[in-house]
């Protein structure tokens, strides 16, 4: 069961005007800060839904980039500058930016300390925001190793039928084999990024 904490964004733009800009909004919301843990290679509509759920609920949204080590392999394409520019550009002339946080970290390799390690990265990157409240993630397993850390585990389900499968490794194949249907699954502020990294042109 979800707790709701409402807690008024004018409230933490006096607390935090550096991170929240200045203004006069009066929305409420659920928790103060949400995080959520994601690779984007590449970014896809999975993730804008996730990052639409928590601005519907957070205050401030924070989005934790992993395997920032990782760039120009097949399972990796992209570097960190490039997934946070997906990220950056599909919410760049929304309201909502300023409330949007991204972040990056490497690989720990060691799975009993992850979330340690993740809380504490945001922690220390995000210095005057509020403490985080809540973790949001694709599935129940995603959702497991943060079960410790005093957050509201919060759970879109990517394998929900009233949304279209998508996932990032599916993008990367239809771009392997030419198929354009990969457009269907990314914002359009994403296509130049993806079909430079991932479209191969023939030439004869």
């Amino acid at each position: 069961m979800k707790i709701y904490n409402f807690v008024s964004v004018q409230h933490i733009c006096r607390e935090n005007e550096k991170l929240m800009g200045k203004g006069s909004l009066t929305i409420k919301f659920q928790y103060r800060h949400g995080f959520s843990l994601m690779r984007c290679q590449p970014f896809h509509f999975g993730h804008v839904r996730v990052i639409d759920t928590m601005l519907s609920e957070c205050a401030i949204v924070t989005i934790v980039i992993g395997s920032i080590q990782e760039k120009g392999t097949e399972r990796n394409p992209f570097d960190f500058f490039e997934r946070r520019k997906m990220i950056e550009e599909h919410y760049q002339n929304s309201a909502d930016v300023q409330r949007i946080k991204v972040i990056g970290i490497e690989d720990l390799g060691d799975h009993s300390k992850w979330a340690e390690y993740v809380t504490d990265a945001v922690k220390e990157k995000l210095k005057n925001a509020p403490e985080t409240e809540a973790f949001y993630c694709g599935s129940k397993h995603d959702g497991r190793m943060f079960e410790n850390r005093n957050l509201q585990i919060i759970v879109v389900d990517r394998l929900d039928s009233a949304f279209p499968l998508v996932s990032a490794a599916i993008i990367r194949d239809m771009c392997r084999d030419n198929d354009e249907r990969w457009r269907d699954l990314v914002p359009k502020s994403s296509y130049a990024i993806i079909k430079n990294k991932l479209i191969k042109t023939v030439t004869i």
